[in-house]
């Protein structure tokens, strides 16, 4: 088997050696493995969207969910399955598929694991896996500062969290989904991942494997508000509230008056309006057995 692999050595402490751990046990399988290791943002999508026309059988991409999030959207519409080495901070989509973390068993199923087509959203012209974030936590997201994630680990989105916290102001977005069905809110994460941030379950009922959108709306914005959804996300108790709106759709649009911005699987993406959709078996991902 032919792999093109990508490794993403500022995903996490440690990840140059687990990278080389990952490639040696590819190459023990008896896999012509290819190595890359990005040094910048693009690296891995550039590199993905190449191997399409590369022959190259599969592509095996070791980093957190920004990085595999680049892969994707490279080999978006092709047919050459990608299998996933976890080595992020918070591994969501590792999480969502069932992989293991360990690097021995994570690059097994890379290789052996069952190939499934999947349904991705996408956010305007671009593609996520897992979901799009509107308001307060597209803002903690886009001012995080990234040469101390690797590092820092979660710790870095608490401190930044507390830092925008103190100083955020949210501004009113409206939504209209595919049904037409109007919504207010000041936040919202729009997934296809019952996770969130780790292990936390802002939209419960959502799975990489439905042919849908969950959306988990926040009507108020206040930081006395923000405080209070962010303890009812992590209790667990945050779609109790009466000013959390929870839909399941296909499609919608989101804009707003002021100044929201918006992150894609973690990374930054801009700021609204976006219009979001489904994008019907559009990558093959390696899943275990």
């Amino acid at each position: 088997m032919r792999i093109k692999f990508i490794g993403n050595p500022k995903a996490g402490k440690e990840n140059l050696r687990k990278i080389k751990m990952a490639v040696h046990c590819l190459r023990e399988s008896a896999a012509d493995v290819q190595t890359f290791v990005t040094g910048k943002k693009g690296d891995a999508e550039a590199w993905a969207r190449e191997s399409t026309t590369e022959g190259v059988d599969r592509v095996v991409v070791a980093g957190g969910d920004g990085t595999i999030n680049e892969a994707i959207n490279g080999l978006a519409g092709s047919t050459i399955p990608l299998g996933i080495i976890p080595l992020g901070v918070s591994n969501v989509l590792s999480l969502e598929l069932g992989l293991p973390l360990s690097i021995e068993r994570a690059s097994e199923t890379a290789l052996n694991g069952a190939v499934k087509s999947i349904t991705l959203g996408m956010a305007n012209n671009r593609y996520f896996s897992l979901w799009t974030g509107i308001g307060f936590d597209a803002e903690v997201v886009c001012r995080l500062n990234l040469r101390f994630k690797p590092y820092l680990g979660k710790l870095a989105y608490i401190l930044t969290g507390l830092k925008v916290f103190l100083k955020y102001k949210a501004y009113l977005i409206d939504i209209i989904t595919d049904t037409g069905e109007q919504l207010k809110g000041y936040s919202a994460i729009i997934s296809k991942s019952k996770f969130y941030g780790g292990r936390f379950k802002v939209t419960p009922e959502a799975g990489i494997n439905k042919e849908e959108l969950d959306i988990c709306l926040f009507q108020n914005g206040t930081r006395r508000d923000i405080l209070r959804y962010v303890l009812g996300i992590v209790t667990g108790r945050h779609l109790s509230f009466r000013d959390v709106v929870y839909r399941k759709v296909k499609g919608l649009k989101i804009t707003s008056q002021g100044r929201v911005p918006v992150h894609i699987d973690g990374d930054c993406f801009g700021e609204l309006p976006v219009e979001i959709s489904l994008k019907t078996d559009a990558v093959k991902l390696v899943f275990p057995k």
